[in-house]
């Protein structure tokens, strides 16, 4: 990867014009002269709906991101099993 400089498990804390100022390892660092920065974060499951409906509808399935974070193909896979029965 031709000039690409990859960190992992760093919190930013200020994004710069040309870079970024993060935390790692609890010290502070800067990296500068960046023409693109890209930030990937982990995602979580956000479900405080069904809760609040559990015993007001007939059914209830939880599907997608509500039941556990991964990628938009799966939640349309759980959908349709629902759909056809599968």
């Amino acid at each position: 990867m031709r000039g690409v400089k990859i960190i992992t498990s760093a919190k930013v804390i200020e994004i710069l014009a040309d870079g970024v100022k993060f935390i790692k390892e609890g010290k502070e660092n800067s990296i500068k002269g960046m023409d693109n920065i890209v930030i990937a974060m982990g995602a979580k499951s956000v479900n405080e709906l069904s809760e609040k409906i559990r015993g007001e509808v007939k059914e209830l399935y939880i599907i997608g991101d509500a039941s556990k974070p991964r990628n938009i193909t799966k939640a349309i896979c759980e959908g349709a099993e629902l759909l056809i029965g599968a």
